[in-house]
């Protein structure tokens, strides 16, 4: 199984701090505060929501290299001032199920690479104890494409790097959000949601994801629920 993860909510808590970096990087590239107002902060992949300030200030776009760069820059002072940041419940134990069961984990983000990479690093959730990385790839927010798109790309990558042939009923979103359950419709793969993020239970239920979870605490009751669910759409497996 391919198990493409979120981040925000899902694996992690930073609190607004991606929001916060990128405001900051506007600020001192280009004199604009609080640049993200009316954006819809995590509807979308990063580069589409930073296309939509360029274009609403008509910006010059090959400053967005820099626009990057300052980004990490001050993300990464952000999340280390930030004592509050944390993984969430049951997030390292499923993952070493994950690992130690032959799965296969993955990012699925709409966070630039660069912003995933200091978000997961500053909780330790980016190389194992051995310096080994902990996630094999993934789809990342550095494209125009939308989630769904970024999630084919990878699922193509992956396979071809691991050489093995994932098909889309070999792969599980799990994430936070509506637009997490939307990625797995649209590309025919198990959804998981969890309720740890800014997405009210109730508006996730409302969207019918294969699994709903309050939290990935109960850790032996998400591995028996996923089992059931996995067994019950490959019956002969």
């Amino acid at each position: 199984m391919l198990i493409f993860w979120d981040i925000d909510g899902t694996l992690m808590h930073c609190g607004a701090d991606g929001t916060r970096a990128l405001n900051r990087a506007f600020f001192e590239l280009f004199g604009i505060e609080d640049a993200l107002v009316g954006v819809r902060v995590g509807s979308m992949m990063d580069t589409a929501l930073i296309e939509k300030v360029f274009s609403k200030f008509d910006l010059d776009p090959t400053k967005k290299p820099m626009l990057s760069h300052l980004f990490a820059k001050h993300l990464e002072e952000i999340l280390s001032e930030n004592a509050q940041k944390h993984i969430l419940p049951g997030v390292i134990e499923l993952l070493k199920w994950a690992s130690d069961s032959g799965h296969t984990n993955a990012l699925l983000t709409s966070n630039l690479r660069v912003g995933a990479e200091r978000k997961l690093t500053a909780v330790d959730l980016y190389n194992d104890a051995n310096g080994c990385p902990i996630f094999v790839g993934g789809g990342f927010g550095d494209t125009h494409a939308e989630k769904w798109q970024a999630a084919e790309v990878a699922r193509e990558e992956i396979s071809e790097t691991l050489e093995k042939a994932f098909e889309p009923s070999d792969v599980m979103v799990i994430g936070d959000g509506v637009y997490d359950i939307e990625t797995a419709r649209r590309c025919g793969y198990f959804s998981v949601a969890v309720a740890t993020g800014w997405t009210p239970y109730e508006s996730l239920e409302a969207e019918n994801p294969n699994l709903l979870f309050h939290n990935l605490q109960d850790t032996e009751r998400v591995v028996k629920c996923f089992h059931e669910t996995i067994n019950a759409a490959n019956p002969g497996l």
